[in-house]
């Protein structure tokens, strides 16, 4: 589906927001505007919310509604960007595509794999896009670092360890408590922040999850607080990724054959050889964001560098995560049918 695209002379890429929470107004509304999207609809259950945002765009021909279906049927808008809970964003994504919008669906993509498995099938034959919104892979020292790794700064990738953690969306976000709900949420720390580490991994492993092995600890209201998942890629690598809401995390090793790569909350990327010497892995020029990522895309009519095949495989690993922690045994993940 092409668009005429943001340079000059064109016209803007028009977006619809469903969802006007937190995330929408802080990151999302903020992010598309300063890419240079025109943000005209806005769609949130708290009719209140959405006339907020829409007042916050500064865009006079910015509507707000309580009804979501309103937005995705818009014949104003080239795109839709989802931040409802979880469990909706299947529904809410399949109904933009088939009225021929692009979507960018906050993380995860969807809450099974068979959900993510339609969002693709639709999109492919609507000839339209649904990017996730796999934010970390284009945060400076993340993107630097995977591009370190990919790149054969540290010879052959073996291994790779993640962690992430924080005091939970109770404390960030109180008013979603769809979050501890599993039916909406899909899980907790692993399904909420998972998501992200098993992408950035893909993203600089440049390799798919095959295998997992999976605990779950603790429990806030219907959901974990704390998980550790074992990785097997095809290349052979290893990892180990942690998810955590009940303590802040932030580190990130990815070991090869010539050298360690490591990036920690209070440590800048560092590259060590193995004769001991360290040296700063430079990451400047390699910040973007997602929302600058789809608008262009959406403008250009090209498939950006993230796409839905991402996200399925994103939730395919945590869905096989989940069923070794309730089956006490290594799962592989499923792969695409199709």
């Amino acid at each position: 589906m092409a668009f005429q695209g943001t340079g000059a002379g064109e016209s803007p890429v028009r977006v619809g927001l469903i969802g006007c929470g937190d995330i929408a107004r802080r990151v999302h509304l903020p992010g598309l505007t300063a890419a240079g999207a025109r943000v005209i609809r806005f769609a949130s259950l708290h009719l209140a919310d959405a006339e907020a945002a829409a007042s916050a765009s500064g865009d006079a021909e910015a509507m707000a509604t309580d009804d979501w279906r309103q937005v995705v049927a818009s014949p104003h808008i080239d795109a839709v960007d989802i931040c409802a809970p979880n469990h909706l964003h299947a529904e809410m994504a399949l109904a933009a595509l088939e009225h021929g919008k692009h979507v960018l669906v906050e993380s995860p993509m969807a809450i099974t794999v068979a959900e993510a498995d339609a969002m693709l099938k639709a999109a492919a034959r609507k000839g339209v896009m649904v990017i996730p919104a796999h934010s970390v892979r284009f945060i400076g020292p993340y993107a630097a670092m995977a591009a370190a790794a990919r790149d054969g700064r540290i010879g052959t990738l073996t291994a790779a360890e993640i962690a992430f953690g924080h005091d939970g969306p109770d404390h960030r976000n109180p008013a979603a408590t769809w979050y501890f709900e599993k039916h909406r949420s899909g899980g907790g720390p692993l399904m909420d922040l998972g998501v992200a580490q098993i992408d950035l991994l893909r993203s600089a492993l440049g390799s798919e999850v095959t295998d997992v092995s999976a605990i779950v600890r603790g429990q806030r209201g219907e959901v974990e607080e704390e998980a550790e998942v074992r990785l097997t890629f095809a290349n052979g690598a290893s990892g180990v990724l942690r998810s955590s809401w009940a303590r802040p995390e932030n580190h990130v090793v990815i070991r090869g054959t010539d050298g360690t790569l490591h990036l920690d909350a209070s440590t800048p990327l560092t590259l060590t050889r193995p004769d001991g010497s360290q040296e700063r892995v430079p990451t400047g020029g390699a910040e973007s964001n997602i929302e600058a990522v789809f608008v262009a895309a959406v403008a250009r009519d090209e498939m950006p560098t993230v796409n839905a095949a991402d996200g399925r495989a994103a939730v395919a690993a945590i869905a096989a995560a989940y069923e070794s922690a309730a089956a006490g045994r290594a799962v592989p993940v499923a792969r695409p049918a199709w």
